[in-house]
């Protein structure tokens, strides 16, 4: 299911740092239109982010994006799930399947990003 927003957003130059007006939180919209919270001022910094590319929507907007749970470290090829502010080891494909995770939506992340998630339980 995608959202009509996302369909018509593909037509436009991608945005790739969001906000809401009323929140601090800013969020990093993937190549596949999925968003992901910056977890940390030095996780934004380690981007070389300038809050000057931040684009403020309606909290109905920012909503109308589904959240990117997949990541890999670059240079890396193990993939990692996001769940309760940890990250979650996937260790097989089958486990992917199995959750009906989807390969495209596995997002490279820097070391900043990654480090600022800590380990939890394996995917299972």
């Amino acid at each position: 299911n995608r959202c009509l927003h996302c369909i018509c957003a593909r037509h436009i130059p991608r945005v790739r740092l969001v906000k809401t007006a009323d929140k601090d939180d800013i969020f990093y919209i993937t190549a596949n239109f999925l968003k992901r919270r910056i977890t940390s001022e030095a996780v934004f910094q380690a981007y070389g982010n300038d809050r000057r590319e931040v684009v403020i929507v309606k909290p109905e907007e920012l909503a109308a994006y589904a959240d990117s749970r997949l990541i890999r470290l670059t240079g890396d090829t193990r993939v990692w799930y996001l769940e309760g502010g940890s990250r979650r080891l996937v260790r097989s494909p089958e486990v992917m399947a199995k959750h009906k995770l989807k390969w495209e939506h596995v997002s490279p992340v820097n070391f900043a990003e990654y480090n600022s998630y800590p380990a939890g339980a394996p995917l299972e």
